[in-house]
């Protein structure tokens, strides 16, 4: 495509190729005069186009000019011979979508690639939060005082519209009145020079400021506030017939609670699993693909406006991309077919084999389906510190997150190419007079990492990171209070900063075994114990309810087979009934893991079996009173514990019961396998099974390595364990993702049924096989050594099993 734009010989009279974007089926390249007048170039297929348009064997070419002459007529006919040179090798499956592309650059290839992939999160969730900050209040108020001015929009009489208006900021001939390019202006949008500002423009300041930073005018059509009015109804509808991606801006002035965009539905408006409600709130700006059918209701008494606006953004693809990769938990283009390929076999659409993916593909982590928190924090803070460094393509990645230092110490990252090709990395962190560093703001300390030597021994080089350095002292000066780009940034650091110890992964994960998928929600971290085992801190932060309950409605609609409510302790949690009885009602079984410590306080259990609760697995890690309150550092907390279980028991629920295996209990655990026998039953109920698992991993990481027990300690007496449980006729877990190798256990052959016939690399993840692996007959089966152990132990007590 470049060279039917920017032909290698040039295009004569000082022209050059600026901008190209890629859309709708059509390519239109900006073009700049050596006076800087401008011209647009219109590529289309043949069919279609205005009959006064040239034309090549494949392609019709349009042009629109702001004074034509023999200048632009000169250009034109470059362009047009360009296009008949090329146009052989090209392919439109190639660019595929809606993209802005470079005129020629390192920058243009990544613009390219990036687009590509943000198609298909578009086509997944269809939407992405551009994450913009401003006053919508204000912009607000500037269309709400131009309410009289605004007109009938009725672009599609299919759409069954009521209550809906509009008036265009930017149009077709400056019209306020032509609020959006429709069916009968077939054949005009190609002319950009047509669309311009509307006299309302001038009348909204503060909307036109905000939309100046995102749009480019140069490459948009109309630009328009539309009102919903109280009681508006769109029906069910598509903008676009035939591509599965059609982008446009949405801006949300203001957003009344009972207002909704309901997108991805089904033609009728019935919910499918991957239908979503719009996350509008007042302020917020989402690039929605409008080619998925959606409707719209407000049930509100307040008018809903918003700023809808078809054209090219100036956010780079790239810093889109990243947006997009945070909010889905999605990162590579392997990961997103795998997701798009599971959509359409839940929607019930064909899918055809995909093709292999690229190597570099196959080693990209495992991605979740499920939407971030604080990865969308950490990128809401890498996005404000690039606005800061306002470095535009010269950035190649950038990440905010923890430091080594620990909790509470946040690091930037950036890498930069420099003018001479190489890169560097900026290291950014918050100011302090005893880090080293390569310069300081009021705010900021930064130091540089380059791997190809000296950045500043290239001259050029050495004048863009002195003038990064210089820009950065003079946005972020010594004074009382920080400039708006430094406050965003701090502001968004400050959101940040709770949640530096913790990932989404630490709060909510998909499990992918033999059979279906099975999901669990850590309700956070408070808790009524202080467990040695345990993984977690009991100070960090939680994100909103909210939050929770939208991830529980997600799994529910990813079709999990079962769900796991657990923390720190789940029923401390206010709403956990209301949890549980939306995840019932979705039909999903429900397991809830606790210490059942609060089943004996009144009302609790009775609250969570009206919700619907049937099973819990309760942690009970000895058998006797003194070394279990040791274990859970909760004094009087065995009692309580096992006053819960039976309470349970008596209420007919069905108990399961886990122990984390480690020094302080190792010994006990053929006592443990009796009084869970023996002593945890309450007339005809007893315990369903006791699972006995590895610790994964302690907070206190210095008494981690120490815990742990090697295999050939632990197998006399977990094999004690199990032999007594098989004779009561109770259920024991040994193996699993948090369990032990086979060779854990005197008798494998006891736990065969455990071990499935084959193993995935995603089970394995965390684990590790040694030398004694080699030679067992288990080890297509076996999930290997938990690298811990690895790490503690090496192979010791590691055992081949034969046959």
């Amino acid at each position: 495509m470049s060279r039917m734009l920017n032909p290698p010989h040039g295009l004569g009279g000082g022209w050059r190729l600026a901008r190209a974007v890629i859309q709708d089926e059509s390519i239109a390249a900006l073009y700049r005069g050596p006076a800087g007048e401008r011209a647009r170039v219109v590529l289309r297929a043949r069919d279609g186009a205005p009959p006064k348009w040239g034309r090549t064997e494949r392609f019709a070419v349009g042009l629109a000019v702001e004074a034509p002459g023999a200048a632009t007529a000169a250009l034109y006919r470059a362009v047009l011979a360009a296009v008949r040179a090329a146009e052989d090798g090209f392919a439109w499956a190639a660019v595929d979508g809606p993209r802005d592309v470079d005129a020629a650059g390192p920058s243009a290839e990544a613009g390219r690639a990036a687009e590509a992939e943000i198609n298909l999160h578009l086509d997944l969730t269809p939407y992405i939060d551009l994450g913009l900050r401003f006053d919508h209040q204000a912009a607000y108020a500037e269309a709400l005082a131009l309410q009289d001015r605004f007109v009938a929009y009725q672009s599609d009489p299919t759409y069954g519209i009521t209550g809906w208006r509009g008036l265009a900021l930017h149009a077709l001939d400056g019209d306020p009145a032509h609020v959006a390019t429709t069916a009968d202006d077939a054949g005009i949008f190609e002319d950009q020079s047509r669309y311009r500002r509307t006299e309302i423009a001038a009348r909204c300041p503060l909307t036109m400021a905000l939309l100046d930073a995102v749009l480019d005018f140069d490459h948009c059509r109309t630009v328009s506030f539309l009102m919903l009015l109280p009681g508006a109804r769109i029906a069910v509808h598509v903008d676009g017939v035939g591509p599965p991606v059609m982008r446009s801006l949405n801006v949300a002035l203001n957003m009344p609670d009972d207002c909704r965009l309901v997108i991805d539905c089904a033609a009728d408006g019935a919910d499918t699993p991957y239908t979503r409600v719009a996350p509008f709130r007042p302020g917020t700006a989402l690039l929605m693909n409008v080619a998925k059918p959606h409707y719209v209701v407000n049930d509100s008494p307040q008018p809903r406006i918003h700023v809808v606006a078809r054209g090219s953004l100036r956010i780079p693809a790239p810093r889109l991309l990243a947006l997009a990769e945070a909010q889905n938990g999605l990162a590579g283009a392997a990961a997103l077919q795998a997701a798009l390929e599971r959509k359409r076999r839940a929607l019930g659409i064909a899918v055809s084999a995909p093709a292999p993916a690229p190597a570099v593909e196959a080693a990209a982590p495992a991605s979740s389906p499920l939407s971030p928190f604080v990865a969308t924090l950490a990128a809401a803070a890498r996005d404000r510190l690039l606005a800061l460094l306002d470095c535009g393509d010269a950035v190649r990645t950038a990440t905010v997150g923890p430091a080594e230092a620990g909790a509470g110490e946040w690091r930037g990252a950036v890498e930069l190419r420099l003018p001479s090709g190489r890169a560097a990395t900026l290291d950014f962190a918050a100011a302090d007079p005893t880090r080293p560093a390569w310069c300081r703001t009021a705010h900021l300390a930064c130091s540089y990492r380059a791997d190809g030597g000296d950045p500043f021994a290239d001259p050029r080089d050495a004048a863009a990171l002195h003038a990064l350095r210089d820009r950065l002292a003079a946005r972020d000066p010594s004074g009382p209070r920080p400039v708006p780009a430094v406050a965003a940034l701090l502001a968004a650091l400050d959101r940040y900063r709770p949640f530096l110890a913790v990932r989404d992964e630490d709060f909510r994960m998909v499990f992918h075994g033999a059979g279906d998928p099975v999901g669990i929600v850590w309700l956070g971290f408070a808790c009524n114990q202080d467990c040695r085992p345990c993984w977690q801190g009991r100070d960090w932060p939680a994100p909103p309810e909210d939050v929770f309950t939208r991830w529980i409605d997600e799994l529910c609609a990813l079709g999990v087979r079962g769900l796991i409510l657990s923390g720190g302790e789940p029923t401390l949690q206010p709403l956990l009934p209301a949890w549980l009885r939306r995840a019932r009602a979705a039909g999903v079984a429900v397991t809830l893991e606790t210490n059942a410590v609060r089943f004996g306080e009144p009302g609790v259990l009775d609250a969570l079996q009206a919700a619907g609760l049937e099973t819990v697995v309760v942690s009970l890690h000895a058998a006797e009173a003194g070394a279990s309150d040791a274990l859970t550092r909760s004094p009087g907390g065995f009692a309580r514990t096992v006053d819960g279980i039976q309470r349970a028991l008596a209420a007919g629920l069905r108990v399961g019961v886990h122990c984390v295996v480690e020094r302080g209990n190792v010994a006990g655990l053929a006592a443990h396998a009796r009084f869970v026998a023996e002593e945890l039953r309450r007339g005809g109920q007893r315990i369903s099974h006791v699972s006995y698992s590895f610790p994964i991993g302690y907070r206190d990481r210095a008494a981690y390595g120490e815990a742990i027990v090697p295999l050939d300690e632990l197998r006399p007496h977990l094999s004690a364990a199990l032999r007594t449980l098989a004779a009561a006729g109770i259920e024991a877990r040994v193996l699993g993702t948090s369990g032990f190798t086979p060779c854990a256990v005197d008798e494998p052959a006891a736990v065969a049924a455990q071990a499935p016939p084959g193993v995935g690399a995603d089970l394995r993840a965390g684990r590790a096989f040694v030398d004694a692996c080699d030679t067992c007959d288990w080890r297509p089966r076996c999930l290997g050594l938990h690298t811990a152990y690895v790490a503690a132990h090496g192979s010791r007590g590691v055992t081949p099993i034969r046959g």
